[in-house]
């Protein structure tokens, strides 16, 4: 098989990319610019994350097989390296059954954490 190299997109300051809830079809590696990462709509909105150049967000989606849990949306323009659900398949695929099981157990355990954190208010948050 001939490695082809992935294609890139750009998006605009303040453009999503993917909205909590969409399917999950790809993941992305971060190449220029930098998104935030947000759960809950309106005055339950929380900001989890701002994610910068050379790395990778969508992943837990694909691996976990599961709707998209956060929003993701530009900061300023953005540059990302599409990996496409087949190609992350294949490579989980060729794992070791007891690594496949480590990273999945650590997806389900941030995707609930996450949910809890959306619940809690700003200053639960911080650290004590």
């Amino acid at each position: 098989m001939q490695y082809k190299e992935p294609p890139t997109r750009r998006y605009s300051k303040g453009q999503k990319i993917f909205v909590e809830g969409d399917e999950s079809r790809e993941a992305f590696i971060l190449r220029s610019g930098s998104v935030e990462v947000s759960i809950g709509t309106g005055s339950d909105r929380k900001v989890l994350d701002v994610i910068t150049a050379n790395q990778m967000f969508g992943e837990m989606g694909l691996i976990g097989n599961t709707a998209r849990t956060a929003t993701v949306k530009c900061l300023e323009e953005t540059v990302v390296t599409v990996v496409d659900r087949k190609l992350i398949e294949a490579k989980v695929d060729e794992m070791d059954p007891y690594i496949r099981y480590l990273m999945q157990s650590l997806i389900d355990r941030l995707a609930r954490t996450s949910k809890k954190a959306a619940k809690m208010r700003p200053w639960e948050l911080l650290p004590r």
